[in-house]
């Protein structure tokens, strides 16, 4: 399929350079700016069969680096339809620790395809999350990320860019606002170490919007991923 002479993976692309600056033009007033380092440690398999588990752990620390933020736990049932392209469905806990301690559990489920152009794998990735924040009622929240990398040649490091935006579907009182929630761009290191074993590491710029002011987060990350 053609896009004004481009390439299907050319169009992808492109739609992940416009997508990194969604996020600045829906919020580029107001911004409160602070300093973050997010760690992640990712475990999934068996990689050599079709259903696959999968773990994720997430400390993250913000104010300036003074506390701990949030913790991510997620787990995961994965169906890999082919080599390409798998569903998941999972859950997450997902508690903040911002402005005292806030509960939060999610059900989610995802659709992941991935392929390869001129030897630069690109992925792309649709998620559909419904967050049980507290005792508010149900909110939906939808995530698309597309993700690019370029292998270093002669060496086990690629250079990674991705962009995820989320969509808030509802809005809840004292909760999410319908619409656009927070976007996500990401630059940075993946070093494949190990056959099964890889560390990514970068800067996410993360705009989130929020009641009064819109916030920007700029975040070191380290993530670590384990495949057996």
């Amino acid at each position: 399929m053609k896009h004004a002479g481009l390439s299907k993976p050319q169009f992808i692309l492109a739609k992940l350079v416009m997508l990194c600056f969604v996020g600045f033009s829906l919020c580029s007033h107001a911004l409160r700016h602070d300093l973050q380092a997010w760690t992640g440690f990712y475990f999934l398999g068996p990689t050599e069969s079709a259903s696959n588990l999968y773990l994720e752990v997430q400390p993250r620390f913000g104010s300036n680096l003074a506390r701990l933020s949030h913790i991510l736990v997620r787990t995961a049932f994965v169906y890999n339809l082919d080599t390409q392209s798998g569903l998941w469905v999972g859950h997450g806990w997902t508690p903040s620790f911002e402005n005292g301690f806030k509960d939060e559990q999610r059900l989610w489920q995802q659709y992941q395809y991935k392929d390869n152009w001129r030897g630069h794998p690109w992925l792309v990735r649709f998620r559909l999350e419904e967050r049980f924040i507290e005792a508010l009622p149900l909110a939906g929240r939808i995530r698309v990320m597309g993700r690019f990398s370029h292998a270093v040649s002669g060496t086990d490091f690629e250079l990674l860019l991705w962009d995820e935006l989320f969509w808030n579907l509802n809005s809840v009182a004292r909760g999410p606002s319908w619409g656009f929630d927070r976007n996500r761009v990401f630059v940075g290191v993946d070093w494949k170490y190990h056959p099964k074993m890889s560390l990514e590491v970068g800067y996410m710029n993360q705009i989130a919007a929020a009641n009064p002011e819109n916030r920007m987060a700029h975040n070191i990350t380290l993530y670590s991923w384990v495949r057996f």
